[in-house]
């Protein structure tokens, strides 16, 4: 039970350090048909890249808050493993 539960926070760890990863490059392109005028005149929130490339604000926070919940999960299964190694193997 003790390398089981080992092994669950390591992959855990890992698992929710790639998601963060995964959300923090996470950026959604925003089409040429977009507007970009701002979500107060009906228009889609447009950003400009480092590179100069438009991106859409709006389904780039949907698509990171989304990886961010995978990571906060798994972080959360992780705590509760090694809290559970902790009480029980610790003497």
């Amino acid at each position: 039970m003790k390398t089981f539960l080992t092994l669950l926070v390591v992959v855990l760890a890992l698992v929710s350090a790639f998601c963060w990863a995964i959300s923090a490059r996470a950026t959604v392109l925003a089409s040429n048909q977009s507007s970009g005028y701002g979500a107060l005149l009906g228009g889609d929130l447009i950003a400009k890249g480092p590179s100069g490339e438009r991106i859409d604000l709006h389904a780039t926070l949907v698509k990171q808050s989304r990886w961010n919940r995978y990571a906060a999960i798994s972080a959360a299964i992780c705590a509760i493993a090694q809290a559970a190694l902790f009480a029980w193997f610790t003497t």
